[in-house]
């Protein structure tokens, strides 16, 4: 099978993946509002930010069903768990571009899946809502969640000037209820309105006592991969320029083996869905290829004329770029784009006609004018990761120019990965 239709097929395959994988089926807990427990699956593909309902499948259904938060009181979804509340919240825009006055904002009563952050005698749970705005919520001794108040309003200063004002409410409400641990009013002073920083206080809350939460959810962190890399690579030469004595060569492709390494620092946060990923790959490809000039045309008799061409390189190729998943489900698809260097590490090509028949063979040779010298690529792709490993389509453009030539080279690669 040619590498063309390998990835053909690779590609049919993580397309249809995407399609497939819209639904990302988590085993799952759920407890209803009138105290019954559910065990089945949920659809969590949509949940990194808001949700507003819960796409159900009991044990044994074949038909998913569709629950209103309304009749939900707590679900568990791997280590992540949620507390279903009615909240009243403030959900007006953070964005200082796009502020609104004071006398604009309301409350709104929501009902809302509380991301339990901390549970214990003292309970931390985040909430984001339609605007994708983080909202806090503390609890007390196992009492019902009360919002920490928080929000953003245009205002104008005494000459007109457009600004904002906060509502830092969550600060006093916190001193009030971390006050059992020295220190802890004057570092609620400076908090931000953060989930790394809210943490990072309840934490230094817990380790100032006896007491010891019972949960704490550990959020995706920063986190430094390394791996090996494998690849299948088809390389095609293509002439953007020649000089007028060299036959142009269509066709010119080798399919050959990849193999390298990388180092990947994925960024945590909310989702964990962007890297920035270093790579380094040994490549080498042969290209042959011979053609009759002017069809098998006879010279002289029963001679005839061949032009052919060789060409030969082994190269390290070091690329640096982002990588980011788009379709974050349970087998995550994401896109790549590389900026690479190409360190050749040797480079040789030649044209050259050859005459057959009587009273013998005769070579003369048109070498093509390419120095030793490096180059820089492009590199774009996309594909699927399955636990630690990957799977993914990369093409590579490279332009070569010289003086009387412009060699393109353009190379598509079927790579798969492993992270440690």
């Amino acid at each position: 099978m040619s590498l063309r239709r390998a990835v053909f097929f690779i590609v049919a395959a993580l397309s249809c993946s995407v399609a497939v994988a819209q639904a990302n089926w988590q085993p799952a807990t759920l407890v209803t509002t009138d105290g019954r427990t559910q065990q089945g699956r949920v659809d969590d593909r949509n949940w990194l930010q808001h949700f507003g309902e819960i796409r159900w499948r009991s044990s044994g259904e074949a038909t998913p069903r569709v629950i209103p938060l309304a009749d939900v009181d707590r679900l568990t979804v791997g280590d992540r768990r949620y507390l279903i509340r009615t909240v009243s919240i403030d959900q007006g825009p953070r964005d200082v571009r796009r502020l609104t006055a004071r006398s604009r904002h309301e409350r709104e009563t929501v009902r809302a899946a509380l991301l339990t952050l901390v549970d214990g005698p003292l309970g931390l749970y985040e909430y984001f809502d339609r605007r994708s705005n983080s909202h806090f919520f503390l609890s007390e001794r196992g009492g019902e969640p009360e919002w920490l108040p928080f929000a953003r309003y245009r205002a104008y200063d005494a000459y007109e000037r457009a600004g904002h004002q906060q509502n830092n409410g969550y600060r006093g409400r916190l001193a009030a209820a971390l006050d059992a641990c020295p220190g802890i009013a004057t570092e609620v002073r400076q908090l931000a309105y953060e989930r790394s920083a809210l943490l990072g206080l309840f934490e230094r809350y817990y380790n100032c006592g006896p007491q010891r939460p019972r949960f704490r959810y550990e959020p995706r962190r920063n986190a430094l991969l390394f791996g090996p890399d494998l690849g299948l690579t088809q390389t095609t030469a293509s002439y953007g320029r020649l000089p007028p004595d060299v036959f142009r060569f269509v066709g010119l492709t080798s399919v050959d083996l990849t193999a390298g390494a990388h180092l990947k620092y994925r960024f945590g946060g909310r989702t964990g869905a962007a890297s920035l990923r270093l790579a380094a790959a040994y490549h080498q490809f042969n290209i042959a290829r011979s053609r009759p000039a002017d069809f098998g045309e006879r010279i002289g008799g029963n001679r005839t004329l061949d032009n052919n061409y060789l060409a030969e390189e082994r190269s390290l190729h070091f690329q640096l770029g982002p990588q980011f998943v788009f379709a974050p489900t349970r087998y995550p698809i994401f896109i790549e784009s590389y900026i690479e260097y190409h360190r050749i590490l040797r480079y040789t090509e030649f044209q050259f006609a050859r005459t057959d028949g009587p009273p013998g063979e005769d070579i003369v040779g048109t070498p093509l004018d390419f120095s030793d010298r490096d180059a820089l690529g492009l590199t774009l792709g996309f594909g699927v990761l399955a636990g630690r490993g990957s799977l993914s389509v990369r093409a590579t453009a490279v332009r070569r120019a010289y003086d009387q030539l412009v060699l393109n080279l353009y190379r598509l690669t079927l790579w798969a990965g492993y992270d440690f």
